[in-house]
């Protein structure tokens, strides 16, 4: 296949879980070689701390105590695709057993270990989080599909408020 550039699996250690597999794209320089396009500004994991700290301590109190929530978006990358015929450059070599007839694999989304992934991935999380905030904003959400049968649940004194955001809210 013109553009096929097989590079070997890589596994990179986690702390208290298996290894995660990447793929080693700089067995063939796919990493070194490529044109970065993604837009640096959507890395902003170095200060996530420090704007989380500044969110926390500007909050308004009539609101309640600030509950906060971790979500663990490493498989996001696996969402997020890519261009079919690009994607002879990112695939691997699948290990094999034995025998049996050599595999490759073409990743048809973002795949751990491409120098360009988590800049795409960081820029398409930050577009979702700005368009879902500009809907919250402008009020024009549609139920949720559970929204009707929560009402449902034999609670006759059950009402559902919306939260206006504080006055002078801006977010990051």
């Amino acid at each position: 296949l013109p553009g096929l550039r097989l590079s070997p699996l890589g596994a990179v250690p986690q702390r208290d879980r298996r290894p995660r597999l990447i793929n080693d794209l700089t067995f063939n320089a796919v990493n070194e070689g490529t044109l970065h396009q993604a837009p640096p500004e959507a890395m902003q994991f170095g200060r996530t701390l420090e704007r989380t700290m500044v969110q926390i301590a500007n909050q308004n109190p009539k609101f309640g105590p600030v509950r906060a929530q971790k979500i663990d978006l490493s498989d996001g990358f696996y969402r997020v695709p890519t261009n079919a015929v690009q994607a002879l450059n990112l695939a691997c070599l699948v290990p094999r057993k034995g025998n049996e007839s050599p595999l490759i694999a073409v990743p048809l989304s973002l795949p751990m270990g491409w120098v360009e992934s988590p800049p795409w991935f960081c820029a398409l999380t930050e577009t979702i989080a700005d368009l879902a905030n500009a809907r919250i904003h402008a009020g024009n959400l549609p139920p949720h599909r559970l929204e009707t049968l929560a009402l449902q649940s034999g609670s006759d004194n059950l009402s559902i408020t919306p939260i206006e955001p504080p006055a002078g809210f801006q977010p990051l």
